[in-house]
């Protein structure tokens, strides 16, 4: 394959990683709205299932097909300012994603899997399902602020 076609692999890989973050948020919601603890359990379980299937593959594919375009296209990686701090956004992104929220979303999904409308703590419930929905944003953030890095090409310092 060419530049042309790792780029593309690239993009699509953002499309998958970022949609399925979305998507996550979108379902999160409508789960909690519902306030029944056994839809509750169940959203999560797939959300983690579907971090598993489509947002990890997502992330597995920004950087294979980033490092190979940019290698394709002959960019130093890391002395391309925007192509650095870019992986760096992507990074701390990726960081949120495999501990704070992975974290929250398992302790989310245990505070409502064995109880009934009655017995789930919703206050509790409420605090750590704000911390989740902030710390997915916060994930989000890095990766979209990659996105416009390598959409505008802003002169950064590189190493």
């Amino acid at each position: 394959m060419g530049p042309l076609e790792w780029r593309l692999f690239h993009v699509l890989a953002i499309v998958l990683f970022l949609g399925n973050l979305a998507t996550s948020l979108f379902w999160a919601a409508q789960a909690s709205r519902s306030r029944d603890p056994v839809v509750v359990a169940h959203t999560f379980e797939s959300i983690r299932r579907s971090d598993l299937w489509f947002t990890l593959p997502g992330a597995l594919g920004i950087v294979i097909g980033g490092v190979v375009a940019a290698l394709r296209m002959e960019l130093s990686i890391f002395g391309t300012g925007w192509v650095v701090w870019a992986i760096g956004l992507l990074g701390m992104g990726l960081v949120v994603l495999a501990t704070v929220r992975a974290g929250l979303q398992r302790d989310l999904q245990e505070l409502v899997g064995s109880g009934t409308g009655a017995e789930v703590p919703w206050k509790e419930y409420d605090l750590l399902y704000r911390y989740w929905w902030s710390w997915t944003l916060i994930a989000i953030a890095g990766p979209l602020g990659s996105v416009l890095l390598m959409t505008y090409r802003p002169p950064l310092p590189g190493f």
